[in-house]
């Protein structure tokens, strides 16, 4: 039965692994313009966090990859600001192609905002997300995004496991 549970927890994993192949596979980059910025975690989940060195100079920093396939890319993002202004002066979203899509809102100091996104990145396109400071002071605003697999992709590791166990259940019993 151990056997069966370990073949079933790599099919698992390897499967979870195929739904982001393309994303997975490739090295991620973080770029920051002036040094101020700064990222925790790594694909699929991490925060990135805008400058903040009181310079009053624009400050891009993004977390970026070429991607080798074409694939949709659906993630869930979460922005918060510092900045005593508001988050007009701390855009963040996704980037591609050197575009950015800004997906927090230009709210009042103090208000975040939230959502799910997917995003369809073709062969050879330059994907990620991005933080900008404005005016690199009265404090930071901090994108968190955390990768999902497509509901089909899903669903099909959800029955692949449920066939593999199904698989060594019978076995165990005889």
């Amino acid at each position: 039965m151990n056997k069966a549970l370990r073949t079933a927890a790599l099919a698992a994993a390897s499967l979870a692994t195929l739904c982001f192949s393309g994303a997975a596979s490739a090295a991620w980059t973080f770029t920051d313009d002036t040094g101020g910025a700064s990222i925790s975690g790594a694909f699929p989940s991490f925060t990135i966090t805008g400058s903040d060195l009181f310079d009053l100079q624009d400050d891009l920093a993004t977390y970026t990859q070429t991607f080798t396939s074409a694939q949709a890319v659906s993630f869930a993002w979460n922005y918060a600001t510092e900045d005593c202004c508001g988050g007009a002066w701390d855009p963040a979203g996704y980037i591609l192609n050197g575009v950015q899509h800004q997906l927090s809102i230009d709210g009042p100091a103090g208000q975040g905002s939230a959502g799910v996104a997917t995003v369809d990145v073709a062969a050879g396109d330059v994907f990620g997300w991005y933080v900008e400071s404005l005016d690199s002071e009265q404090g930071p605003g901090i994108l968190s995004v955390s990768v999902v697999p497509e509901p089909a992709s899903l669903a099909l590791m959800l029955a692949g496991v449920g066939a593999l166990a199904f698989a060594a259940r019978r076995r165990a019993n005889g």
